[in-house]
């Protein structure tokens, strides 16, 4: 048996278990094969297929609240039609990301793999300095950041369009939500597939990318393994 197909049926066993592969009618089935096409291996394929196949189930919970796979599924539509739209991002036109750990960050992830547009994941402990050199040259199409590395942002002076995600202070609006919210949407088939770069501090603290480009099959075994590991109540 080749590793391909160990790992299809590991994928399969694993989704069964945990209550996420369902028998699905010749619609739905149709669908989802296509966004799996268009959007290939990325966070946007994973969220879509979802919507279709568990449309009310849970997708996550943060201090926001709860959103199922549909909601998530709409609210990275939306998302992502800002971010070609409003910003331009696409190709060659990446979205640095500066966020701690909430749904903007996979809303964006995703986003961006709908625009076919490569994602910077900037060190949240950046200083300005460094912060300007990761972005020097890069032409970023936007930075989406926290309200707390606003000021960060600002010394940096880097020039990129910013995007509020989480604010920090009363008055402050989260510029992101609003756009999640707003009643558009990117269709599927990107003209490219996404690249995520992480970029870290080296000995001599300039940003350095740390990985770069992961593979389809490698992102698909490490999803694989924490189903695996979540167990048959997932999902619930």
């Amino acid at each position: 048996m080749s590793g391909s197909t160990e790992l299809g049926l590991r994928a399969v066993r694993a989704l069964r278990a945990a209550r996420v592969l369902r028998p699905l009618g010749p619609s739905r089935m149709w669908r989802a094969g296509r966004a799996a096409r268009a959007l290939q291996a990325t966070p946007a394929a994973s969220i879509a297929i979802a919507a279709i196949t568990d449309p009310d189930g849970l997708a996550l919970i943060d201090e926001q609240g709860e959103l199922t796979w549909a909601e998530l599924d709409r609210r990275v539509r939306a998302v992502a039609h800002a971010l070609v739209a409003e910003y331009g991002a696409g190709p060659d036109r990446p979205v640095a990301v500066m966020c701690r750990n909430h749904r903007g960050v996979i809303e964006v992830l995703a986003g961006a793999a709908r625009a076919g547009a490569d994602v910077l994941a900037l060190n949240t402990e950046f200083a300005p300095p460094q912060i300007a050199a990761a972005l020097r040259g890069r032409r970023a199409a936007v930075v989406v950041h926290d309200g707390e590395f606003t000021r960060r942002l600002e010394l940096s002076e880097n020039g990129s369009p910013r995007l509020l995600a989480v604010s920090d202070a009363p008055g402050q609006r989260n510029e992101l939500d609003a756009l999640a919210r707003a009643a558009r949407e990117l269709g599927l088939a990107p003209e490219r597939r996404s690249r995520i770069t992480i970029l870290t501090s080296g000995t001599t603290g300039v940003p350095k990318a740390a990985s770069r480009d992961i593979p389809a099959r490698a992102m698909l075994g490490s999803l694989v393994t924490l189903i695996e590991h979540l167990g048959r109540d997932a999902g619930r």
